[in-house]
């Protein structure tokens, strides 16, 4: 093991020490890969998720951190999957049944789904109703080559985005470049894995769009442990992963429209089943957007969103069972600016949201176990920004929701920034959020395990946020304290009905907390370092630790700029779960280091042609330290860990632009 792990640092030596050699020591470093702004710069970096307005980073009344698309390309990463372990109090993970579905956000965990963040996808809500938190799709299959760079707010964000943005809220900002040159991708590496991915420019005169594309095959790495303590089974299985995607931006004038199609297919285990299955997801994301600017104090927006889901879950010859859902999404919203010191957004929506499930182990007439729905909601919405003398920002906003069978709710949101100088500041935040009922935990009629509840309440989260940030080149900290209270946490219980185990109920509330502490390092244009801390408690009134998220991470990155090469690593610390398990099968889930590593050059410097396109070639390495990585089981909550990732694995790549 030892060997190994000495033998894969020493080939990133010579590969980094080869480049290195490549380059004079007169030459003038490129900068193309990394970012070349000032820390001045850095500091007016401006970010839009928090209040949809554009806003400088520090001035905002949000927790929120950048990943930008130099950042992605110098660290590496085969999907949004592996870029979300990385931000700040995040912990992506999976279960057997669904692997690589979820992320928790400071500890806060409910299933093995994702129902308590929300992805947007330039601003627009990512999101399906039938079981509010099946994202495998675009966490694996989304191109990383159409990102722009990833807005991530830590907190609620229901104010201003609805339901689903509970703990987090994650925008994926992609690229809107009408001079995009051409260029593909190609990868092969461990597991019998390859990939393709590429991008166009397909514009003309006024008209701009781009496309991208990827495909992604592997045999996958080997799943070998129990799923079942009734059976007590072992479990030796090829976890294989297979997906394809499209992305098309185009915008005219005031109009713009966005679509992602998605197909991920992944081996699943059950243990309800002897022989592994796969689930096969496809996510079709369609916005049309109008957007008009009337003066510098008047703005106006509409959209209209349509998320389509179909999830099959199936055997080698035939489909299981199939989850589909169709949510329509209207928006109305306004931006108006009457001083240069005060901004106010409004706005309105409806959203329909249909779907059905159907069980093909059963009997014809009994096949339809989710039965047809559809419900229409409402919400409306403002909040105002206002800055006193630039150094004291307040804002408050409100959300009023109307969903189908539910009162008219309100979830609140206040923040303070206070910065009496440019580099030294605080942030007071207090919000709610909300994250409504999915259609399976409504209306699953699934003989005999579970019966849906119509008459469910919205989950609901209150948080309170304290944070102190200090901006001192080339240094960036801050440092936060979380407190969280939830409520009406959505369930299973024993079920009265003699036709059915359990049914869903609102039975929980839960308390977390914690800290977070944020920092970076712009030492020079060649050598950016970040890095993240949490430690975070959670309990009810009868358990500590209830989510069996791990109480604390770490994490540390750095990319670095050696001749022509640039070499960037990452390292995840994830501390011991809090296992709840009575027996230990797979064993516990301890603590790891989880580290991965990107060396790439131009072949372009390399060779010191100037006629030559560029072409990127580079090495990247994953769990570069073979740790065996055990997740705590959260989809039935009866085993103590399971394997949750592959051991070592190296991928090749070169990317040559046209």
């Amino acid at each position: 093991m030892k060997t190994v792990k000495i033998s894969i640092f020493v080939l990133f030596i010579i590969l980094a020490s080869f480049a290195q050699a490549q380059t004079s020591q007169n030459e003038t470093p490129r900068d193309s890969l990394l970012s070349n702004m000032t820390f001045e710069q850095l500091l007016d970096v401006e970010v839009i998720t928090i209040s949809r307005y554009r806003e400088n980073i520090n001035k905002s009344s949000g927790l929120i951190t950048v990943i930008p698309k130099n950042e992605i390309e110098n660290i590496g990463a085969n999907n949004l999957f592996e870029l979300l372990d990385r931000l700040p109090s995040t912990y992506a993970i999976g279960s057997y049944v669904f692997p690589q579905n979820t992320l928790s956000i400071r500890g806060d965990l409910p299933t093995h789904l994702s129902p308590h963040f929300l992805i947007l996808i330039n601003g627009r809500p990512f999101r399906e109703s039938i079981n509010a938190g099946m994202n495998a799709n675009i966490l694996n299959a989304f191109p990383v080559s159409a990102i722009d760079r990833i807005e991530f707010v830590r907190g609620p964000g229901s104010v201003l985005y609805g339901t689903n943005a509970y703990s987090g809220v994650i925008n994926i900002i992609t690229r809107i470049d009408d001079n995009l040159k051409a260029s593909v991708e190609v990868k092969t590496g461990s597991f019998g894995s390859y990939a393709v991915e590429g991008e166009i420019s397909l514009s003309h005169k006024k008209f701009e769009s781009q496309l991208y594309g990827k495909t992604f095959q592997s045999k996958g790495w080997e799943f070998d442990g129990y799923i079942s303590q009734r059976d007590s089974l072992v479990k030796t299985v090829d976890y294989g992963l297979s997906n394809t995607s499209l992305f098309y931006q185009a915008k005219y004038g005031d109009l713009n429209f966005t679509s992602y199609f998605g197909k991920n297919q992944q081996t699943s285990l059950s243990n309800s089943y002897l022989s592994p299955f796969t689930w096969v997801t496809r996510r079709w994301f369609n916005n049309l957007g109008y957007e008009k600017i009337f003066s510098e104090k008047f703005e106006i927006q509409s959209n209209l969103t349509h998320n389509f889901c179909r999830n099959e879950y199936m055997s080698d010859t035939s489909v299981i069972f199939n989850m589909n859902s169709d949510d329509l999404l209207l928006e109305f919203t306004t931006f108006y600016k009457p001083t240069e010191n005060l901004k106010i957004i409004s706005g309105g929506l409806s959203n329909y949201n249909s779907g059905v499930r159907k069980d093909f182990t059963k009997p014809a007439a009994d096949q339809t176990v989710l039965p047809p729905y559809s419900y229409l909601s409402f919400s409306f919405y403002t909040q105002a920004d206002y800055l006193f003398k630039d150094k004291i920002k307040l804002v408050v906003g409100v959300q009023a929701n109307k969903a189908h069978n539910y009162k008219l709710d309100l979830v609140p949101r206040v923040g303070l920034v206070i910065s009496p100088m440019e580099t030294f500041g605080f942030k007071f935040s207090y919000g709610s959020a909300f994250r409504s009922p999915s259609g399976s935990e409504l209306n699953l009629k699934l003989k005999p395990i579970v019966e849906g509840e119509p008459s469910l309440l919205p989950e609901k989260i209150n948080t309170c946020d304290a944070q102190i940030f200090v901006s001192i080149e080339p240094f960036d900290f801050s440092l936060n304290y979380f407190y969280s209270r939830h409520s009406n946490l959505i369930s299973r219980t024993t079920n009265p009905s003699p036709l059915f185990y359990t049914k869903s109920a609102n039975i929980d509330s839960l308390t977390n907390h914690g800290i977070e502490a944020v920092a970076s390092a712009n030492i020079h244009t060649n050598l950016k370092i970040t890095s993240s801390f949490l430690y975070q408690e959670n309990y009810n009134s009868m358990k500590y630790n209830i989510s069996q998220m791990p109480n604390t991470h770490f994490k540390i990155g750095a990319y670095y700029k050696l001749g022509n090469a640039t070499l960037g690593v990452f390292n995840h610390y994830v501390g011991k779960a809090n296992v709840q398990a009575k027996y230990e099968l797979n064993g516990e889930a301890e603590a790891y280091n989880y580290l991965t590593a990107k060396l790439s050059f131009n072949l372009k410097d390399v060779l010191k042609c100037n006629k030559t396109n560029n072409a990127i070639v580079y090495i990247y390495g994953v769990n570069l330290l073979n740790e065996r990585v055990k997740y705590p089981e959260i989809s039935f909550k009866e085993l103590d860990s399971i394997p949750g990732r592959a051991g070592i694995a190296l991928y090749f790549g070169a990317q040559f632009t046209f």
